[in-house]
């Protein structure tokens, strides 16, 4: 009876053995991420050939693999005029490829310098122009990065960078891009058409102040603002600005930036299209909610209800659209006065907008009695900015009260 017992519990263990290595034990399923429409995600290059150049994602990822730039915790990429509120530079964590290697690989071998304009348009509707002084490294500007990896985030559509972001190390902000789509490459002229009027944004009286309301989201909330300004609709209802749809408006800044080390001026030129010019404006104030209207530090400021976080120019030098300039004095005496004497060469302003020697203009004056004065005169005369009141000294001894210039 023993024997059979013990027989019989041999037989039980024996069957449970065999069930336990019959148990297979199922390794954790892995999660398979999908992530062939990134690699899909196409970028645009228009202006190099007939057709457009389209480059993938993959295609990029794949030049990283040899030609990656990289800027890191210990040598990380800043745009030049951005602080933080102690006003140090803002530190930014990139890995890409420069714009020049896809070029290069995938676009027939030219390269950025061959053109002296760049457009960089994002999915979002954002778009900015930039001048060859921004991306020719000879005429100090930087290379361009088409980053795929930003502050610690592998970029893809969903995330507010979107798939791609151009980066232009030490170059203003609004060179960037995120959610990059299309840059298009132009032989555009970069100097401004001759203008048949021009006129000085602090003789424009405030007839033409106006404001405009957007919503914005920061690291500390959403919020409405209200902005303060001269509103550039209303210029060109009285035509004091002129413009078919199809013309660029050149943007000349002269702001306060760095290259990672020093903080300078520079001058630099943007250009923006009729979508965003027509109902932008040159502001000078700004409020937070209902709460104190502040000035803004660097105005005015090119800004406008429908642009995108990052489209606008800060100390706008000259505006010029059309046959039409504007300028900010304000900021040309800043730009010219090296001898701060409260007087500046008048030609310096004139070479700015394109305004011709060779001919003749109408000059206003505050009291809109006209005198006709040559522009080689007025290339040599000289402005002198006395407590708010512009006087125009040319000639031998001549002075008028300065309000506006027109083409005779």
């Amino acid at each position: 009876m023993k024997k059979a017992a013990s027989m019989f519990l041999m037989l039980i263990i024996l069957i449970a053995s065999f069930a336990l290595f019959g148990c297979e034990i199922m390794p954790e399923k892995e999660t398979i991420v999908d992530n062939s429409a990134d690699l899909a995600y196409t970028l645009e290059l228009e202006g190099i050939t007939p057709e457009k150049v389209i480059v993938t994602k993959a295609q990029i990822l794949e030049l990283g693999k040899t030609k990656e730039v990289v800027y890191d915790e210990e040598n990380p990429c800043y745009a030049s005029d951005k602080t933080d509120e102690f006003n140090n530079l803002i530190p930014r964590i990139v890995k890409g490829v420069y714009l020049d290697e896809i070029m290069e690989h995938y676009a027939y071998g030219t390269t950025t310098t061959s053109f002296s304009a760049i457009t960089l348009r994002g999915t979002d509707g954002y778009e900015t122009v930039l001048t060859s002084d921004t991306y020719n490294e000879e005429q100090g500007g930087s290379k361009m990065i088409v980053a795929y990896y930003y502050e610690g985030i592998v970029l893809n559509e969903s995330e507010s960078s979107g798939a791609l972001r151009m980066i232009v190390p030490n170059q203003v902000a609004n060179s960037w891009a995120k959610k990059l789509k299309t840059i298009i490459f132009s032989d555009a002229a970069l100097t401004p058409p001759e203008p048949a009027r021009l006129n000085f944004v602090e003789l424009l009286g405030d007839s033409y102040d106006g404001t405009f309301a957007r919503e914005e989201t920061t690291g500390a909330g959403t919020f409405d603002y209200t902005y303060y300004g001269v509103s550039l609709s209303a210029l060109f209802a009285d035509e004091t600005l002129t413009a078919e749809t199809t013309d660029k408006m050149y943007l000349i800044a002269w702001d306060y930036i760095t290259n990672g080390t020093d903080y300078f001026y520079r001058q630099y030129t943007s250009w923006k299209s009729n979508e965003y010019y027509s109902n932008a404006y040159l502001i000078y104030r700004e409020q937070e909610d209902q709460g104190e209207i502040t000035d803004e530090i660097r105005a005015p400021v090119f800004d406008g209800a429908n642009m995108q976080k990052g489209m606008s120019v800060k100390n706008v030098l000259a505006i010029s659209v059309n046959d039409t300039s504007l300028i900010t004095l304000s900021i040309a005496f800043e730009r010219y006065d090296t001898d701060t004497d409260n007087r500046i060469a008048f030609g310096e302003l004139l070479e700015l907008v394109n305004l011709k020697e060779d001919a003749v203009y109408n000059v206003f004056n505050t009291d809109e009695a006209i005198t006709v004065i040559t522009g080689s005169d007025l290339s040599a005369a000289t402005l002198e900015n006395n407590g708010g009141v512009y006087l125009l000294h040319y000639g031998v001894d001549s002075v008028l009260t300065l309000k506006s210039i027109e083409l005779q």
